[in-house]
C-alpha cells in the first residue's frame, strides 16, 4: 500500500512542515497521531518506513504463532482420537477372551444297570466342556444326565427276607393314624446274582384309633394330706378332675393328650407356728430346680403363702406331681395344686 504525504503551512512561523500519515499502519494497528518534525523530510520518511517494517514483522510473527497453535491443536485431536479407537478395540478383544459361552460334549456310553434282574435303571452323562464357559460366560442349558429303565427280566425269587423291624411311631396320637415296619431281602452268598425276594419289603397298619380328647384335660385339688410323706404330695379334696387325670391316691397327673400344659401350686402355712413349708414340681420323676412354692415367716400370727407356676410339653404317658415337700404337717387346708391343657397336638 502507498504512503500518503500531506503538506500544510503554519500561520505562526511561515515555515512549511510536512505531515505524514501511514495509511497501511492506520488500517492494521489503529489510529496514529500525525507526526510533525522540523528539518529534512527524508529523515522523517525513513523513520516512518522503519516503524512500518517493524509493525509488519510483528504482524507476521503473530500470524505464524497462530498457525503453529492451530497445527498443535489438530495434532492433539488426532492423538486423542487414536487413543479412543485403541481403547475400544482393546475392550472388544478382552471381552471376546473373557466371555466364552459353554457347550455340551457328546453323550457318553450308558452305565451298568443297577440290578441284574427286575426293573433297574442306567444312566449316561455329558459335560459342559466343549468349550468350558469362561468366568463371564454362560453355562450350558439342559441336563447333564439321562436315566432309562434296564433289565426288565423277572427275578427268580431265591433271596431270603430278614425279620421284620420294629413298628415306627404312629403319625398322630389319636383319631386314627398309620405306622410302618420294614424288612430286607438278603441274598445267598453262593450266588453272584442279586435276586429279589418274593413279596413286599414294607407293611403298613392303622394305629391310635381312639378319638381325640377334646375336653379341658385339667384338674384342681386342695387340702394336702398332712400325714403323707410329701413325695408325691397327695390331696383330700378335688374341685375339678377331668376324666380322673389326677390320681387322688397317688397324687400324680398322667397325660392322655399330647400338648402344652400349665401347672400352678400355691402353698399356705397354718397360723400359730413359724416353720417353713414348700414343694417342687416333678416331671417323670425329674425335679425342676428353682420352681417350687415356699412359705416362711417368723410371725406366727399371719398366714404366709407362696405361688409358683410352670409350663410342660407332655406326651401320652408323661406324668407330673408335687414332690420333695417339707413342713407338710404345717400346710393349711387351702394349699392347692392345679393343671390344665393349653394347646393340644393331634
Amino acid at each position: 500500500m502507498a504512503t500518503t504525504v500531506h503538506y500544510y503551512n503554519t500561520k505562526s512561523s511561515g515555515d512549511v512542515k510536512p505531515t505524514i500519515k501511514l495509511d497501511e499502519v492506520d488500517a492494521n494497528e489503529g489510529h496514529y497521531e500525525v507526526i510533525t518534525r522540523d528539518g529534512d523530510m527524508e529523515e522523517t520518511y525513513q523513520k516512518l518506513e522503519t516503524d512500518r517494517k517493524v509493525n509488519s514483522d510483528k504482524i507476521g510473527m503473530s500470524k505464524e504463532k497462530l498457525d503453529k497453535t492451530k497445527l498443535v491443536i489438530v495434532l492433539l485431536c488426532c492423538v486423542v482420537s487414536g487413543l479412543v479407537v485403541a481403547v475400544v478395540s482393546l475392550n472388544v478383544v478382552i471381552f471376546s477372551i473373557l466371555v466364552t459361552n459353554g457347550d455340551w460334549t457328546s453323550w457318553g456310553d450308558w452305565g451298568a444297570c443297577s440290578v441284574t434282574c427286575g426293573i433297574g435303571i442306567t444312566t449316561r452323562i455329558r459335560t459342559c466342556s466343549n468349550p468350558r464357559p469362561s468366568t463371564m460366560g454362560q453355562y450350558c442349558e439342559g441336563n447333564s444326565e439321562q436315566v432309562q429303565i434296564c433289565n426288565d427280566n423277572a427275578c427268580s425269587g431265591i433271596g431270603q427276607w430278614s425279620e421284620w423291624e420294629k413298628w415306627s411311631e404312629c403319625s398322630t396320637t389319636c383319631q386314627g393314624a398309620l405306622r410302618t415296619r420294614l424288612r430286607k431281602c438278603t441274598v445267598p452268598v453262593f450266588t453272584l446274582d442279586e435276586r429279589a425276594c418274593n413279596g413286599s419289603s414294607s407293611q403298613i397298619e392303622i394305629c391310635n384309633v381312639d378319638p381325640c380328647i377334646r375336653n379341658s384335660n385339667g384338674f384342681s385339688v386342695h387340702g394336702p394330706n398332712t400325714t403323707s410323706t410329701g413325695h408325691p404330695l397327695t390331696f383330700e379334696t378335688e374341685l375339678y378332675n377331668d376324666s380322673d387325670l389326677f390320681n387322688m391316691t397317688t397324687g400324680i397327673f398322667v397325660c392322655k393328650q399330647e400338648g402344652l400344659y400349665f401347672f400352678i401350686s400355691t402353698t399356705l402355712r397354718n397360723a400359730g407356728n413359724s416353720r417353713k413349708t414348700g414343694c417342687s414340681f416333678y416331671k417323670n420323676d425329674v425335679k425342676t430346680e428353682y420352681f417350687f412354692s415356699f412359705a416362711a415367716t417368723n410371725d406366727t400370727r399371719d398366714f404366709p403363702s407362696d405361688t409358683r407356676s410352670i409350663l410342660y410339653n407332655l406326651k401320652q404317658g408323661d406324668y407330673v406331681y408335687l414332690g420333695s415337700c417339707f413342713g407338710v404337717s404345717n400346710m393349711a387346708f387351702l394349699t392347692s395344686f392345679t393343671g390344665f391343657l393349653v394347646s393340644s397336638v393331634y
